[in-house]
Formats: C-alpha cells, sequence, structure tokens
C-alpha cells in the first residue's frame, strides 16, 4: 500500500497523517500544501482548486474512490467563481 493511500485513508478515518505530497490534520487533506477536502458534518467536502495538477488530480480521484467504497458521501465543490450580476 503506497504512504498516499495510507494517509487518505488516516484522513478518512479523522486521524493525522502524512503520505508523500499528501498530509492530513484529521479534518483537512492537503495536496502539496493545498486543502483538497475537509470533513463537512458527516460528509467530505471536496475542494477542486481551479488549476490541478495530474497527480493532485489523482489523489482526489483515489479519494473519491475510497470513501465511496466506505459508504462516505462526498459533495464536490469547484474552485471557479462565477460573477452575479450587478
Amino acid at each position: 500500500m503506497s504512504t498516499v493511500v495510507a494517509c487518505i485513508g488516516a484522513f478518512l478515518d479523522k486521524v493525522p497523517g502524512i503520505g508523500g505530497s499528501v498530509t492530513s490534520d484529521s479534518r483537512r487533506l492537503l495536496s502539496y500544501g493545498v486543502t483538497v477536502a475537509e470533513w463537512y458534518g458527516g460528509r467530505v467536502r471536496m475542494v477542486r482548486p481551479v488549476r490541478t495538477s495530474r497527480t493532485t488530480a489523482r489523489h482526489m480521484s483515489t479519494l473519491r474512490t475510497m470513501a465511496g467504497g466506505l459508504g462516505i458521501d462526498v459533495i464536490e465543490l469547484s474552485g471557479q467563481v462565477t460573477k452575479g450580476k450587478v
């Protein structure tokens, strides 16, 4: 098992972890220092940065798959901002 997968698993278990370029402080998951997911109630809220490296996209995909396997809901938010009418 890779250290990245172990760290994502730690995040889903709500415990701190470090795995290569992924870290968890038990409530947030960071890829290369950028928050990509956080616990929001009993769900994982995934924040998609406007620009994402292939590796970060892979981390997010792994998180999505692992959370689904555990029956944890994932809410996905886009980093894109749409301005309303003024």
